[in-house]
């Protein structure tokens, strides 16, 4: 009789005791545990998480954030994707782990809107229309909201226009110019509650009857300029006590209160005047930091703009502007700070632009290693030589900051073009499929045809009625109204649809993706045999040749958020040569190109590359099938024909990256309350 072996507990000392030596079998059972793949997850120690994620897809870090780290429900919309890096220096609490999240997820695009029964992750284009209504005082917790905050003492236009230097673009909505008393916030918990806390800095009592404003420096720092225009009002003059100045080093900028409006008008033009400094037409040394491009390239080319508007050519030199003494060097905030949205209708501000320190500038920063000197040539003839001669610009690459040696009034020209060139630059992300479709009976004048004609409505008749024509090899484009997956899926009920690719991959703004799925092929150009020497070899020139699928896509976001995309591909494969008598293969290429312009998130169909591929079959009887003549009576020959088109579907997602202005709320919040002292004890003689 056979028994069947029954599993059991691993072996104790009792049960090796008790067997006295004889042989104990222990079945094996087939229940192996499920091998997981690598899902980063958070650390929590004493109450408190460290969050580490390096370029992880979205998904699976909401997953960890939300479900395993907090409990917390959400839905996410299917427009979201993307990677996150999220890395933390120090423990978070639990308290801090969502803000920091919700950091992380502007930067992909992303933001969390409160729900009644958890979160929706939601593009942040849209996150205003969905977000949460909440009042001043009253938060809602983390996520993305709107806020009401009622104004008591002053109005919402004047405070948008303080408000506007220190939180990110976007969050103050404009008011109603019928409803002065209220000021509408949008963003993030963070964002919306930094805002909160400079409304509450303004609108109080003590300020109810003063006027103030907000005047950016363009030349000099803020503290030198605030320690003119206490000299000019004096502590035993008629403005003492009256006008009070605080410097903002964030902002580079000055803040003047006074019960007076006159008098705040009066300080703007001190502040004008002061910022000009002494000897406004001898040049002097600017410094500006880049913060989003290279130097080397912006000096380039606004030298070479400059240039040509005045008829000449640009040159580059290794030498570097004299040395200015240290009355010629415009002194600037400690480090270089991001350029801040103008907040007065003032001069537009830019506290990095200006040299740097109290002192004269190091040689090091004038005649750096590795600079870059643009200047315009010299010479009797050369229109641009009389103009241009002041203006020199030097490349400090070790620094990325450019030196520029020019008058004041000058320098305005040149800060306002570097303003816009050194614009922080947009990414997008490429969601692509690269996929064969079947073309069987139902499919059998193509994919585009068959969509129009069917229940799935994916196509705008307005775009597919503008196809691009037998002339490009018969390639068409449409606009999708559903996703990537949405389409494959669908088309997947119909016929074989086999994806060879599907990359996802960030690219910046007018810069080029390139996608390639293939192999290289060594084609011979050329064949040489030696008349010289007897028996001499055959002597092949070799090239190597890239075929396979290549997609290359240059996107260009414009102002209304659209995304431009020029759009390069290329199907190719390598066949045997009959058209030569070299041995080598020839290249069968399907090349198109074509330009769209889509809605951020809207999906782009390119198709119509179709392929036929004859082949014969022949079954029957081995051996006696394949003899000559014979050959038909022990088998059978199965002529088949295969269609397939290559189908692309592309969808941009616009990223935008929201600068923080948390240290200027910070340094404002510090110096307001002594500001209120000083008014309501002032000084007398």
């Amino acid at each position: 009789m056979n028994a069947t072996p029954q599993a059991r507990a691993p072996l104790s000392s009792a049960d090796a005791s008790a067997a006295g030596g004889s042989p104990i079998l222990v079945h094996g059972t087939n229940d192996l545990p499920a091998i997981t793949p690598d899902v980063p997850t958070s650390t929590i120690k004493n109450g408190e998480y460290v969050l580490n994620f390096d370029n992880v897809d979205i998904r699976d870090v909401l997953k960890t954030v939300l479900t395993d780290m907090l409990g917390i429900n959400y839905v996410v919309d299917p427009v979201i994707q993307g990677t996150i890096s999220l890395r933390t220096a120090k423990p978070l609490s639990r308290a801090a782990v969502l803000p920091a999240f919700e950091e992380a997820l502007k930067l992909a695009g992303a933001a969390l809107v409160p729900g009644s029964s958890g979160y929706q992750v939601v593009p942040i284009a849209s996150a205003a229309q969905r977000g949460a209504i909440g009042v001043a005082g009253n938060s809602l917790g983390p996520g993305y909201q709107v806020r009401l905050v009622p104004l008591r003492y002053v109005t919402a236009p004047d405070v948008q226009r303080v408000l506007d230097p220190l939180v990110p673009p976007g969050t103050v909505i404009p008011a109603a110019a019928s409803n002065a008393s209220l000021i509408t916030l949008a963003g993030t918990a963070s964002d919306v509650d930094r805002a909160e806390r400079a409304i509450a800095m303004f609108d109080v009592n003590w300020l109810r009857s003063q006027s103030f404003g907000l005047f950016p420096l363009r030349y000099s720092s803020a503290a030198s300029v605030a320690e003119g225009l206490n000299s000019v009002i004096g502590k035993q003059g008629p403005l003492a006590g009256a006008v009070r100045i605080v410097p903002i080093a964030h902002l580079n900028a000055i803040l003047v209160v006074s019960k007076n409006y006159a008098h705040v008008e009066e300080m703007r033009t001190w502040v004008e005047r002061f910022d000009r400094g002494r000897n406004v037409l001898k040049p002097r040394l600017f410094v500006y930091y880049v913060q989003n491009g290279r130097a080397r390239d912006l000096a380039s080319v606004l030298t070479k703009a400059l240039s040509q508007s005045r008829g000449g050519n640009t040159s580059a030199a290794t030498s570097s502007p004299s040395a200015p003494t240290t009355d010629d060097i415009s002194p600037a905030t400690d480090s270089p700070q991001p350029s801040m949205p103008n907040a007065s209708g003032l001069n537009s501000p830019l506290a990095n632009s200006s040299g740097g320190g109290s002192g004269a500038v190091p040689a090091s920063l004038i005649t750096p290693i590795g600079s870059t000197t643009m200047s315009t040539p010299d010479g009797p003839g050369n229109d641009a030589s009389t103009a241009l001669t002041d203006l020199r610009i030097t490349a400090d690459e070790p620094n990325n900051a450019l030196l520029i040696m020019t008058t004041p009034e000058r320098y305005a020209q040149v800060e306002s073009a570097l303003v816009r060139l050194d614009a922080a630059p947009l990414q997008v992300m490429l969601e692509a499929s690269i996929a064969e479709v079947d073309l069987n009976d139902g499919f059998r004048y193509g994919v585009q045809v068959s969509l129009e004609k069917g229940a799935f409505s994916a196509l705008s008749s307005a775009v597919a009625a503008t196809a691009l024509g037998p002339s490009t090899g018969g390639l068409s484009a449409a606009l999708l109204r559903s996703d990537i997956k949405a389409t494959l899926d669908f088309l997947s009920n119909y016929t074989t649809v086999r994806v060879i690719s599907a990359p996802k991959l960030m690219v910046l703004n007018n810069r080029t993706a390139s996608l390639q799925v293939g192999d290289q092929v060594p084609i011979a150009t050329s064949s040489s045999v030696s008349n010289i020497t007897p028996n001499a070899p055959t002597v092949n020139s070799i090239q190597m040749y890239d075929t396979g699928i290549i997609l290359r896509v240059t996107p260009r976001v414009n102002r209304n958020g659209r995304v431009l995309m020029d759009i390069a591909q290329e199907v190719s494969q390598s066949v045997p040569t009959t058209t030569s008598t070299l041995n080598s293969p020839t290249i069968q290429q399907r090349r198109v190109a074509t330009s769209v312009v889509v809605e951020d998130g809207q999906t782009v169909a390119i198709g119509g590359l179709i392929k036929d591929s004859r082949a014969r079959d022949r079954t029957g009887l081995p051996w006696l099938k394949d003899v000559p003549g014979v050959g038909p009576l022990f088998g059978t020959s199965d002529d088949r024909t295969d269609r397939t088109e290559l189908l692309v579907l592309i969808q941009p997602h616009v990223i935008r990256n929201a600068a923080s202005a948390e240290a200027a709320t910070d340094e404002l919040s510090a110096k307001l309350p002594m500001l209120h002292d000083s008014f309501r004890a002032p000084r007398r003689p």
